[in-house]
């Protein structure tokens, strides 16, 4: 009896071990498909989890409204928000900024009416528009709007526009492109509203992992990893 025991706790222990080998680390994300997938499939899932297997971590992506997601990280429930724009560091002082960008997103207006034309802030005066709440940088655009409704999720907000309870959506291009195939009558406006580059941040109890991810950051971004990926 006690060799039989024995024998099942030796089988248990290197199964424990193996399942704690990596550190996880969880990110915080308000993109949806196609950059994160329920399935774990979308772009960013894949570049984390490749930039993970590099540095021999577990890197995984929760998706989570823009706003609580900052608010998560910053407070180290989670380890950090997988791609934001440069600067909220300085709002989040308990969140460090990687160096080496993750994406180039553009933020676009989807609208039914085919008259509105976007080039600036200005051009959204006559208008009443859709946002994601916590996507800071569109939110500090928003200002000449008729008005501005935030919505914590895309799907809330497209049902708003369908609906015509407002007149254009802006929204990361690739994203808004996805939700296009579930809804009719709605098409991307010409010009994106706004162009930046995003970063990944994590808390700073995380500050020593810094300098190793912005390396391995840099080398896929030379290898053509990114490209790939993006693509």
């Amino acid at each position: 009896m006690l060799n039989r025991l024995l024998s099942t706790v030796l089988l248990i222990v290197p199964t424990l071990s193996s399942a704690h080998a990596r550190d996880l680390l969880v990110l915080n994300s308000a993109f949806s498909a196609p950059l994160v997938g329920p399935n774990h499939q979308g772009a960013f899932d894949i570049l984390y989890r490749e930039l993970g297997r590099s540095l021999g971590l577990d890197i995984r992506i929760q998706l989570i409204p823009a706003e609580r997601g900052l608010l998560n990280a910053n407070a180290g429930i989670e380890d950090g928000d997988a791609c934001r724009i440069g600067g909220l560091d300085k709002i989040y002082p308990h969140l460090i900024q990687v160096p080496e960008a993750i994406f180039n997103f553009k933020m676009s207006g989807f609208a039914k009416r085919v008259d509105i034309k976007l080039n600036g802030s200005d051009s959204l005066k006559p208008y009443h528009v859709g946002y994601l709440i916590g996507w800071k940088i569109v939110e500090r655009n928003l200002v000449g709007a008729k008005s501005a409704t935030g919505y914590a999720t895309d799907k809330e907000m497209f049902m708003a526009l369908e609906k015509e309870v407002i007149d254009l959506a802006i929204i990361e291009k690739a994203q808004g492109l996805a939700l296009l195939q579930k809804h009719t009558g709605i098409h991307l406006l010409k010009s994106p509203f706004i162009q930046d580059s995003c970063y990944l941040y994590l808390h700073k109890k995380h500050q020593h992992l810094i300098p190793k991810i912005s390396t391995e950051l840099k080398n896929m971004q030379q290898n053509g990893k990114f490209k790939k990926i993006f693509n």
